[in-house]
C-alpha cells in the first residue's frame, strides 16, 4: 500500500476536539489485563500487513516497511470493546525524521477499515484513519511536546477508548481528546509504519500491554 507521508502538510495550533495539555497520564490503567506481550518469543496472533515484515524475538518486535509505503502488523488474537491500549516505541535512524511515521492502530473491524495514533519522528502526532484506499487524518498532525524526537528515539504512546470517546497519550502526558461518530465494538490492535524515505524503515515496538477501559 503505497503511503500518504509525504503529502501531509504539518499543522500547527489549536484543532477542533483536540486538547494539548500537561496532563499526567500512567500508563494502561484499567484493572483487567486483556493482553500483555513482552515479545520475548513469537505469538501466532501476531500477523504481517501491506506487505510489511514482521520479526518478534528477544523482547522486541520489529516492524519493517519497503521504501514509499505503509505497512503494520494487526494482533487477532482479541476483540477489545472498550481498551487501554499501551506500547514503547523506537524510531529508526534516517536522514530526515519527518519522512517516517510510526504508532498504534485500534477501533480495527477490518484491514479497510480501521484507526491509528501515530507519531511522526521529527515531532508531530496525529490520528489517521483508513477507510477503503482513503486516508484521511481525524486529529490533524500537530507538534507533540512530550514527543523524543530524532534517531532511536523511545516514547511510549497510549490510546484509550470508551464507547465513542477516545483519548490519546505520549509519554504520561495528554495529546488529544476526540468523539467518533460511533463507539468502536469487538475491535482488534496492531502496530502501523509509514515510510516516505527511498528505503526500507523499522520501527521498533516493546512492552505492550492493554486493559479493559479506563
Amino acid at each position: 500500500m503505497s503511503n500518504w507521508l509525504a503529502s501531509v502538510r504539518v499543522i500547527t495550533g489549536a484543532m477542533v476536539a483536540m486538547v494539548l495539555a500537561a496532563a499526567p497520564a500512567l500508563a494502561c490503567k484499567g484493572a483487567q489485563t486483556v493482553l500483555a506481550d513482552n515479545f520475548q518469543t513469537a505469538d501466532s496472533a501476531w500477523g504481517p500487513m501491506f506487505g510489511a515484515n514482521l520479526i518478534i524475538s528477544d523482547g522486541q518486535a520489529q516492524l519493517t516497511v519497503p521504501p514509499g509505503k505503509i505497512g503494520g502488523a494487526l494482533y487477532g488474537g482479541i476483540l477489545v470493546d472498550s481498551g487501554d491500549y499501551c506500547i514503547d516505541m523506537i524510531a529508526p535512524s534516517v536522514a530526515d525524521p519527518n519522512t517516517v511515521l510510526g504508532g498504534i492502530i485500534f477501533g480495527l473491524g477490518d484491514l479497510e477499515d480501521y484507526y491509528a495514533f501515530v507519531a511522526v519522528a521529527g515531532g508531530q502526532a496525529g490520528v489517521l484513519h483508513q477507510q477503503s484506499s482513503r486516508v484521511t487524518l481525524t486529529v490533524p498532525m500537530n507538534t507533540a511536546p512530550s514527543l523524543q524526537v530524532g534517531a532511536n528515539a523511545t516514547n511510549t504512546i497510549r490510546v484509550t477508548w470508551t464507547g465513542a470517546a477516545v483519548s490519546t497519550y505520549i509519554n504520561g502526558q495528554l495529546f488529544a481528546q476526540l468523539q467518533m461518530p460511533q463507539g468502536f465494538f469487538d475491535s482488534k490492535i496492531g502496530l502501523y509504519v509509514d515510510n516516505a524515505t527511498t528505503a526500507p524503515v523499522t520501527y521498533t515496538f516493546k512492552n505492550l500491554n492493554v486493559t479493559n477501559g479506563p
